[in-house]
């Protein structure tokens, strides 16, 4: 179920609670009495007013909220090697705190960096009792700039400068389609003391403009622009503070983040460790649901085996019966197939080599086909085994011994000759060995 959300936006003096119901933006004034100054009594307005279990995101004050632009040419050299963590203690000497007694966030453009700052012993308990009430805080950005985001979704504004009047005074925000560089504060008093051509020669001093786009609800600068110098372009619209401010969240509340958010540090407090262990247990459950993927496969396959397994066996013993018809199917019946082709094809190699013995009669007719009268030979011993030709024969010259080798390679087989040997004066002998159809012994 969805949480219910609500904007705590601080003013001069007290706070004020933004929350949205039936398509209308509300809001309700914390009570000026002297009981309302404490973080539970704050704590309790909030959930009287809007409910328990909130997302809540704290809007600041411009008063309460430091802002400071630093041009990188002040880190001539280092700029390139300034990193982003490190950028929160460079502007510690442009503050009035020390390192220890604030909160800061930055973003770096090519040329400035810009930051934010907030003295967290004002902020911390606060944060730590809406947190206790069972309440999530989202961020915590000043309200000016939360309106001035809201002002970028309600219309069109120019990138560069802009000036836009607030409850609490007059806020010049440079910007690069929506990116803030710089915001500077004029709070009411002094833009109702300084007149429009003041305020304006001002802003033209310090950033040297020659246009501007400004609030058509400050028509007390207007008349002032040939003066300072400045082209105007008027932003009209209409929609008051808390309504710009509500507008300005609505890209947070999806994020739950924003890219100035003072939430950090000791301002986080248990939420940064939360967030830390809702990333860890989404990543741990991540990781168990990889394995159960991976033992379901695994069981998959192994049943996908086991089934593979059962159906050879089943083939085996049919196979079995076939063979043997009048024999028991013995337990091992792998082992005994094995058994008994090692007992037809003999010890000869493998079972993957084994080979069916060569009839020998088709050795002896290719033999006696070359045997005639032509050529003067005696053969007296002809041995034929698997294929294996081997005939210890005799001839009256070399000439008689090379014809007969070579009708019997002519006749199909591969046959080859053992050394001549001279018998006597009349007589040679030799071995012919080879086989059928493959090549000669030497």
């Amino acid at each position: 179920m969805a949480r219910e959300r609500a904007i705590l936006v601080q003013t001069y003096t007290s706070f004020r609670l933004v929350t949205f119901e039936d398509g209308v933006v509300r809001t309700t004034e914390l009570d000026d009495s002297s009981q309302s100054d404490s973080d539970e009594a704050i704590a309790d307005w909030i959930e009287e007013e809007a409910g328990a279990k909130l997302d809540v995101v704290i809007a600041t004050s411009a008063s309460s909220t430091l802002a400071v632009t630093i041009p990188l040419d002040e880190f001539g050299e280092a700029r390139g090697r300034i990193r982003s963590a490190s950028l929160e203690y460079l502007i510690e000497e442009h503050l009035p705190w020390s390192a220890e007694e604030f909160e800061a966030t930055t973003t770096s453009h090519s040329d400035r960096v810009f930051g934010l700052a907030l003295r967290s012993s004002e902020w911390s308990g606060l944060c730590e009792t809406i947190r206790d009430r069972g309440h999530e805080i989202i961020a915590i950005v000043p309200s000016a700039i939360l309106a001035f985001d809201g002002l970028m979704q309600l219309t069109s504004v120019p990138a560069g400068s802009c000036v836009v009047g607030l409850r609490d005074g007059a806020h010049f925000f440079l910007h690069a389609n929506g990116v803030l560089e710089s915001w500077k504060f004029w709070p009411r008093s002094r833009a109702q003391e300084l007149n429009g051509a003041h305020l304006l020669c001002e802003i033209a001093f310090l950033h040297a403009l020659q246009s501007l786009t400004i609030d058509a609800r400050l028509p007390e600068v207007f008349g002032c622009a040939e003066a300072a110098g400045l082209s105007l372009s008027p932003i009209e619209y209409e929609a008051c503070d808390d309504e710009l401010i509500w507008k300005g969240t609505q890209r947070l509340w999806r994020k739950r983040t924003h890219p100035l958010s003072l939430l950090t540090g000791r301002l986080a407090g248990s939420a940064l460790v939360d967030a830390t262990l809702q990333s860890s247990k989404i990543i741990f459950a991540s990781v168990i649901a990889v394995l159960v993927c991976l033992c379901c496969g695994l069981l998959w396959k192994s049943h996908q085996l086991g089934q593979l397994k059962q159906d050879v066996e089943d083939q085996q013993v049919e196979l079995y019966q076939q063979t043997f018809p009048d024999t028991p199917i013995p337990l091992g019946i792998s082992s005994r197939f094995e058994s008994q082709h090692r007992a037809i094809v003999g010890q000869r190699g493998s079972a993957g080599t084994a080979r069916f013995p060569e009839p020998v009669l088709i050795g002896l007719k290719h033999v006696l086909s070359v045997h005639n009268t032509e050529i003067r030979s005696q053969f007296h011993e002809i041995e034929i085994i698997d294929g294996e030709i081997e005939i210890e024969c005799e001839f009256r010259n070399r000439s008689d011994a090379s014809e007969m080798l070579k009708r019997l390679n002519d006749s199909g087989l591969a046959m080859g000759a053992s050394p001549l040997q001279k018998l006597d004066d009349r007589r040679i002998g030799t071995r012919l060995r080879g086989r059928v159809g493959k090549e000669a012994s030497p």
